[in-house]
């Protein structure tokens, strides 16, 4: 129980540490190409997240064809 409570809590965190660290290290190397780096980072992390919280079902039926009138 106190994991589902933390987990919203601290997933935001962790994924602003990895993206520190990611740009961090990439600066390092690709100077002010690192943020292409951090999107690809960030994005995968947040769909990450996302199918971990939804399940694989959920996450397709957001991207099937709405059912139902346009109104």
């Amino acid at each position: 129980m106190k994991e589902r409570i933390l987990s919203p809590i601290l997933a935001p965190i962790l994924v602003i540490a990895i993206g520190s660290f990611v740009a961090y290290v990439f600066h390092l190397f690709m100077n002010e190409w690192a943020w292409s780096v951090l999107a690809f980072v960030y994005w995968g992390s947040s769909f990450f997240i996302a199918y971990k919280a939804l399940g694989k079902e959920a996450i397709r039926s957001l991207f099937q064809k709405p059912i139902g009138s346009k109104g």
